[in-house]
This record gives C-alpha cells, sequence and structure tokens, in this order.
C-alpha cells in the first residue's frame, strides 16, 4: 500500500468534514422546507453529497495511479469553487429572509399574533443555517485552493504540464 501525500490526506478529511455538515444543513434547510433559502441550500447540499462521495469513489479508484491524483484533476478543482458561489448565495439570501422574517413577525398587523416560541425557533433554525453554509462554504473554498497546490506541486514534480 502506498503512502498518500499530505496535502491529499488534507484534501480527503476536509471532503469527509463537507459529507458531515452537509447533513445538519440539509435537515435545518428542509425543518423550513427550503424556503429560507429558496430552495438554493438544499440543492447545493445535494450536489456536494454527489461531488464529495464520487471523488471518495474516484479517489480510492485511481490510488495508485501515479499521474495525477484525483483531488488535483480540474473537474475536481473546479467544482469546489462553483458549490462555494452556490453557498454564498444560499447564505446571503438566507440572510435576507431572516431579516425579512423578523421584520415581519415584528410588525405583524393587530389581529395576528405569532407564538414567541415559534419566532425563536425560526430565527434559530436561520441563523444556524446561515452559520453552517458560511463553514461548509469555507470548507469548499480550501478544498479547492488545496487541490491548485496539489495540481502545481504534481506538475512541478513531473517538470511536465498536466492536461487533465
Amino acid at each position: 500500500m502506498h503512502a498518500i501525500p499530505q496535502r491529499q490526506q488534507r484534501i480527503l478529511y476536509l471532503i469527509y468534514a463537507s459529507l458531515v455538515i452537509s447533513v445538519p444543513i440539509f435537515v435545518l434547510s428542509m425543518l423550513a422546507l427550503g424556503s429560507l433559502t429558496l430552495w438554493i441550500s438544499p440543492v447545493t447540499t445535494a450536489l456536494t453529497v454527489a461531488y464529495d462521495v464520487t471523488a471518495l469513489a474516484l479517489h480510492f479508484k485511481r490510488r495508485g495511479d501515479p499521474r495525477l491524483p484525483t483531488v488535483a484533476r480540474f473537474p475536481s478543482i473546479i467544482i469546489p469553487f462553483l458549490l462555494a458561489l452556490a453557498y454564498l448565495a444560499a447564505c446571503a439570501v438566507s440572510v435576507v429572509a431572516l431579516v425579512f422574517i423578523s421584520h415581519k413577525f415584528a410588525n405583524s398587523p393587530g389581529n395576528v399574533q405569532y407564538p414567541k416560541q415559534f419566532v425563536s425557533h425560526v430565527r434559530a433554525i436561520a441563523i444556524s443555517e446561515i452559520a453552517l453554509i458560511a463553514i461548509h462554504g469555507d470548507l469548499l473554498l480550501a478544498i479547492g485552493f488545496l487541490g491548485v497546490q496539489e495540481r502545481k506541486a504534481v506538475e512541478a514534480s513531473n517538470k511536465v504540464p498536466v492536461s487533465v
């Protein structure tokens, strides 16, 4: 069995962390039926899980390939950046929704009274989802940047540009 370089190992740990953090993001998003992020968060989370599982499966399938590791291939670098961009959009939409909902609950008409516990639960869900989305976006950016560094290191060690 051949040892995995340290940078590749870090990328794999970040991919595992991405899988773990996807579960609570999806659950929180579904508690509000995806409405806090206009369905951007659940869709992006599903796409992120598909990316994570595919990247891990291809990594372990191609373990012995000395040319270019899976985490340093072009699609494995670009996709995390695109997903991070989608999470940024989800975060922005969620912040706007949180402000709008807070304003609407505070200024509700006299005949409509929302229970304070309901309002606090909605806010807690929104704030938790925003925090986890921001963390997940940062994880994906780290995966992308480490993938770029790994690709440059492989190209430097091979002395030949990699075409994949």
